[in-house]
């Protein structure tokens, strides 16, 4: 297997739901462990979405009616702007603008720096996801079934797609494709829209988000109903075959690893996409309760948290050693916990409305207090994973346990 990846910080600004296709939460900037916390903000609503980091400013939004702009060094507000109603996704940033939806039916694009409106568009309902940004295009799904592309300049729309479904995932941007699925309870479907002019170039049916679709290359992540992972090629969107373990819960590319949440058993997987088969290590049951989340990788470290727990875990990946734990007096939520990393410095988001802000130190009394290093998590692999092709016929049995055929999987 082999994945070629562009640099994050070649990404400007936050322009879609963890900052990009492969969901990678970070713009490249380097955080290594033991940490130390250097602020915290609280703002008047509770936090249901995760930030997004541009300009060296961190931007969220609140239940309290308003967007944030939080100065990344110091914790201090630099402005809010207060909207109708609860902002409970992510703004995503581009070009100087912020774009936050609201409940209050509108989409906002506000001025990154000062917070002044330049414009506003409500398409009639709720607009429930994080939107994108990309093309000169701003996307997002709406409870009206529609897929929406706004100018980025006017607000005005370009063109919708119908789903004929109310509830979507956040959409994804990568190679002139809006990535999208749509959703009603278990069953939904993943769409590839040609981003600039709004035509269908593929569709697959029983897909999810994990939350959203996750892309890298040529190839698209989505989950089945039953919490199976699924690899489309970007293209044509022809099966690349399913990733066997258990029940997903998330997923994202870094560099050459792809990072499996599941939920049965709580684990965090990661698999070396280098290799023809993935030698696949499990972190296990790390002391958290639930679903643990998909990390921030800053180099050989990864930071990761866990559903309704209150520790923030640093582990290097090269050794499978624990390095540093933080814990919180509040629970970080899932998936708003998971942590991002921005300008060096690393951000979650914890009950009660606050962000968190910590960077790296090299003070003795903070390595002594913090840096726990616990030995290795897994000498050795705990599972071989094997992308499979859907039409192999499997008996009776494990599918684990029987060592499957393999088959050639290039991202």
């Amino acid at each position: 297997m082999t994945t070629q990846q562009g640099n994050p910080s070649d990404i400007e600004g936050w322009p879609m739901l963890r900052r990009d296709a492969a969901a990678s939460g970070t713009d490249g900037s380097q955080v290594h462990p033991p940490l130390e916390k250097v602020w915290e903000f609280r703002a008047r609503g509770d936090i249901e979405s995760s930030p997004a980091l541009a300009y060296g400013l961190v931007f969220f939004g609140s239940k309290d009616k308003h967007v944030y702009a939080v100065d990344g060094s110091t914790g201090e507000s630099r402005w809010t702007f207060k909207t109708g109603k609860a902002v409970i996704t992510t703004p995503v940033v581009a070009d100087g603008v912020v774009y936050a939806a609201s409940e209050d039916k509108h989409i906002y694009a506000l001025d990154a720096q000062t917070g002044d409106k330049h414009w506003l568009f409500s398409p009639g309902k709720e607009i429930s996801v994080t939107p994108a940004v990309g093309e000169g295009l701003v996307f997002f799904g709406c409870k009206d079934k529609q897929v929406y592309a706004l100018d980025v300049k006017t607000g005005q729309p370009r063109w919708t797609f119908t789903t004929e479904y109310k509830d979507h995932s956040p959409p994804v941007i990568i190679q002139g494709k809006v990535l999208i699925t749509g959703r009603k309870g278990t069953k939904g479907t993943l769409f590839a829209i040609d981003a600039a002019t709004g035509e269908l170039v593929w569709k697959e049916d029983d897909r999810l988000g994990i939350p959203h679709p996750v892309a890298a290359s040529n190839t698209v992540l989505s989950r089945s109903s039953d919490h199976q992972l699924y690899a489309t090629d970007l293209q044509t969107g022809a099966s690349k075959g399913r990733l066997i373990p258990d029940r997903l819960y998330h997923a994202i590319f870094s560099h050459n690893y792809l990072y499996v949440s599941l939920m049965g058993p709580f684990a965090l997987n990661g698999f070396d996409l280098s290799h023809h088969v993935s030698d696949g290590w499990d972190l296990g049951f790390m002391p958290w309760p639930g679903v643990p989340s998909v990390p921030a990788v800053s180099g050989d470290y990864a930071f990761v948290t866990g559903q309704n727990a209150n520790t923030l875990y640093g582990f290097r990946i090269s050794k499978f050693t624990k390095r540093w734990q933080h814990q919180f007096k509040e629970i970080l939520k899932m998936p708003t916990g998971a942590p991002v990393i921005a300008d060096g410095r690393l951000f979650v988001v914890s009950e009660k409305g606050k962000i968190h802000a910590f960077k790296g130190t090299n003070d003795p009394k903070f390595t002594q207090r913090m840096e726990l290093i616990l030995g290795t998590i897994n000498k050795e692999p705990t599972f071989k994973a094997r992308l499979i092709q859907r039409t192999t016929r499997w008996p009776n049995c494990c599918c684990l346990c029987l060592d499957p055929a393999e088959t050639h999987f290039t991202l």
